[in-house]
């Protein structure tokens, strides 16, 4: 960091200043949005190893188990059933890939998911790390869990976190959710055990904000 001062005319010259720099991620500058109170149950079944979210009648296919558990936790409720119940509805066309947030690795890559349909890959092991992230969080995939996926632009240490990303709050101890440009704040408890079993919320302090 370069620090330039311009004395007013005739101003006598400090033999020294001293100046300070805070540091924080952009996430903990966000506003407050609508915090997380209470996470809905889904209404899970499962036919040949294949789990689906069934909604006004129609099922949504998980691209794999392992998205679906990137989802939900062992406490959802799941209904086994046969083939012939399943070729009763309507199925989408589009699996349900892995949770929004969620870091992935396939090959010498690591991306994160940023929507529903697209995957960012981060520049490098370093940007990783800087960025607060955490190897132990990422989950390896096949081809065909990453082919759902469009990819996205290349995360760099410039890139705001997406969404999905947890934070926690050191001097609150609260733990919030990056969504759409704000800090939703996670109140339910059951839900935010599941998360950051599945993801290091990043460290950051509301001090950080002033």
């Amino acid at each position: 960091a370069t620090l330039r001062l311009t004395l007013e005319k005739d101003s006598p010259r400090p033999e020294s200043v001293t100046g300070t720099l805070t540091r924080a991620y952009r996430a903990a500058l966000l506003p407050l949005g609508e915090p997380i109170t209470a996470v809905q149950p889904a209404r899970i079944v499962r036919a040949a190893d294949t789990y689906y979210v069934v909604n006004n009648d129609t099922l949504y296919p998980f691209i794999s188990e392992a998205a679906y558990r990137s989802r939900f936790d062992a406490q959802q409720p799941v209904i086994d059933v046969d083939v012939d119940f399943i070729n009763r509805f309507p199925r989408a066309e589009t699996p349900i890939g892995f949770r929004i947030g969620s870091l992935l690795s396939f090959a010498d890559g690591v991306f994160v998911v940023t929507s529903p349909t697209e995957i960012r890959p981060i520049g490098s092991a370093e940007i990783l790390l800087a960025l607060g992230y955490h190897f132990e969080n990422v989950l390896p995939v096949s081809e065909e869990e990453l082919g759902i996926y469009e990819r996205g632009r290349i995360i760099l240490l410039n890139t705001p976190h997406p969404n999905g990303t947890l934070f926690r709050d050191l001097d609150t101890n609260t733990v919030f959710m990056v969504e759409n440009n704000t800090r939703r704040v996670i109140q339910d408890e059951a839900y935010r055990a599941f998360l950051e079993s599945k993801q290091t919320p990043i460290p950051t302090r509301s001090s950080d904000r002033e």
